[in-house]
């Protein structure tokens, strides 16, 4: 176990090297402090601190952080970095736009739409496009750096079947996207990255690297990094296993770069009991854990009072710090937001692509996906029920039932960690297996 001045000034100035800690360890206040001890040498290298998205470097780069880090160093969210370095590259000049998410969804459903029509007897096709939006998005993510997907033909006679669904929905997702003029989107970027950097004679050189939550980068992204780095520099990555929220289609880890050395960074944010016994039960998978200072849990009979008080609540407790809710859906959270609005209060909803971070005391809205990284004083965590607990399309996505467990375990510790001071559970109905055992008899709500 590292301390955060050793992990920062004793660790191996070259190479490539992974940094883990839990939730509240200091990951990211780490990765800062090492990446601006790389910049104030004296001869001034290039440094790049890189983390998921935009909104997570906004949150690191503060006003005070601006005015006092080295010009040597650079921070900003991958997509950001891959896209200025591919236009430094001249790989996307005249190419057009870059599909955002929204409009990649909507493409995606018209896509899927057309696969209905031509294949109605087919009931896979019928499933909800979030769905086919999330195949797509871990088959470009699988892609490899050559930009070519790797074929597969394991699993049962369903996931081939649903295997050559999701190929033929990309299909018409691409033809329809590029007739709109868009060759790429976001996903694209990690391997457009790589041939882009593989070809040229000039590449784009950082002497130092360091990668905060490390743990959701694809194996095409961490090649894109590593591709951008000095023959003589050094790489660091800052991950939490635990709260990997990209499930286990790939993995970071099979990246097959040159780890040299694993540290473990021993600093811990002092949780609440509650909530610290809470992630302890679920980072462990052990839903009989000890209920002892655990959070409460609110059930209701009907997930309209479970709305209208998680709506209320989070207004409450958003007059002296921020609070968020944080829902496994998106659909779940445009409900919270429109009871709010019903409600006479303004939301603020926080995704990848959000420039603002969390500043003032407001009601903060976010799915599990996109909170990482953040802190809120108070967290709520709504509709913990047994319907949508494991989500019912993670179930279908995944091979096994193990797997889609164990990946939405991970995104409920992501979530569940954000909170600072408090944690707040409800449920309709049946509350899902997936909370510790005493959790779930803390406290009933009939309404």
């Amino acid at each position: 176990m590292y301390t955060q001045d050793q992990i920062i000034t004793a660790m191996p100035a070259a190479g490539y090297t992974v940094v883990l800690g839990a939730a509240g360890s200091g990951k990211t206040a780490a990765a800062l402090k090492r990446a601006a001890f790389f910049a104030a040498k004296p001869e001034q290298p290039r440094v790049l601190l890189v983390t998921w998205n935009r909104l997570l470097a906004s949150l690191l780069l503060t006003q005070s952080a601006k005015e006092t880090l080295p010009r040597r160093l650079t921070v900003e969210g991958f997509p950001d970095f891959a896209l200025r370095s591919l236009k430094y590259y001249g790989a996307i000049a005249g190419t057009g736009r870059i599909l955002d998410a929204h409009r990649r969804a909507a493409l995606i459903r018209q896509a899927l739409q057309k696969c209905q029509a031509a294949h109605p007897e087919e009931p896979l096709f019928f499933m909800p496009s979030q769905f086919y939006d999330e195949e797509i998005r871990i088959m470009q993510q699988t892609d490899l750096c050559y930009g070519t997907h790797a074929a597969d033909d394991s699993g049962s006679g369903y996931q081939k079947r649903l295997r050559r669904c999701t190929e033929e929905v990309r299909r018409n997702y691409q033809e329809i996207r590029t007739f709109g003029g868009w060759r790429f989107d976001a996903e694209d970027l990690p391997a457009l990255l790589c041939r882009a950097a593989s070809g040229t004679k000039t590449p784009l050189r950082y002497q130092h690297i360091i990668a905060d939550d490390a743990q959701d980068f694809s194996p095409a992204m961490l090649h894109a990094l590593f591709g951008a780095l000095a023959p003589e520099g050094s790489m660091t990555l800052f991950a939490d296993p635990a709260q990997r929220i990209t499930g286990s289609r790939y993995h970071w880890q099979d990246a097959g770069l040159p780890v040299g050395a694993v540290y473990e960074l021993s600093g811990s944010r002092t949780f609440p009991a509650d909530i610290r016994h809470f992630l302890a039960a679920i980072r462990s998978g052990d839903e009989t854990a000890e209920s002892a200072e655990m959070p409460a849990l609110r059930l209701y009979a009907d997930e309209a009072h479970e709305l209208a008080d998680t709506a209320e609540l989070a207004v409450r407790l958003s007059r002296s710090a921020p609070a968020a809710v944080l829902c496994r859906s998106t659909k779940d959270l445009l409900r919270v937001r429109e009871q709010m609005l019903k409600n006479g209060h303004e939301s603020v909803i926080l995704h990848g692509d959000t420039a603002a971070g969390v500043r003032e005391p407001a009601v903060y809205l976010s799915t599990y996906r996109d909170a990482r990284g953040l802190e809120f004083a108070h967290v709520l965590l709504p509709f913990l029920s047994a319907e949508k607990l494991p989500h019912p399309a993670a179930l279908l996505r995944a091979r096994t039932a193990a797997e889609a467990v164990a990946n939405e375990r991970s995104l409920f510790y992501c979530a569940a960690s954000r909170a600072a001071e408090s944690l707040h559970l409800s449920a309709s109905g049946v509350p899902s297996q997936m909370l510790p055992e005493g959790v779930r008899a803390l406290e009933v709500i009939s309404e």
